[in-house]
């Protein structure tokens, strides 16, 4: 994604490319019954919080499925690190070409800009988004 959107009108930085992944790996957690619709809302709102992206519109389907293409053949496998509630993780290998697109458009649904989801504003320093990922996500 990062690479994708350099010297566009929507260049991120890594960190913000990171918490776009975040976003939809949270989603994707929630869609295989990883987490509750409640911790899924609850992350989303947490990174909305450090005012990171939750989405990216150089994130097409076409470039994600390019992605997930390269990480097998790079990554040994899927590999995806996704949360099993809150303050823990898993490696997950076998999700179906269907709960990828699924959660992708869930994702869309939910952290798109015109996403009709109720996103509370919640301000959280970007200190504890960092405490959050190196002590929650990734202990």
């Amino acid at each position: 994604l990062e690479m994708a959107a350099l010297g566009t009108e929507h260049e991120l930085m890594h960190g913000e490319s990171v918490a776009c992944d975040m976003a939809y790996m949270t989603v994707l957690a929630q869609q295989l019954s990883l987490t509750t619709v409640e911790e899924r809302d609850r992350t989303l709102n947490m990174l909305r919080g450090c005012q990171v992206p939750v989405w990216s519109p150089v994130m097409t389907y076409e470039l994600f499925v390019e992605a997930v293409a390269n990480r097998v053949k790079n990554s040994m496998g899927q590999n995806f690190p996704l949360a099993v509630g809150i303050g823990k993780a898993c490696i997950v290998n076998d999700i179906s070409d269907e709960d990828l697109k699924q959660a992708f458009m869930r994702w869309q649904e939910l952290c798109a800009p015109n996403a009709k989801a109720n996103h509370p504003e919640v301000h959280v320093p970007a200190a504890a988004l960092l405490h959050y990922v190196d002590n929650i996500l990734m202990p």
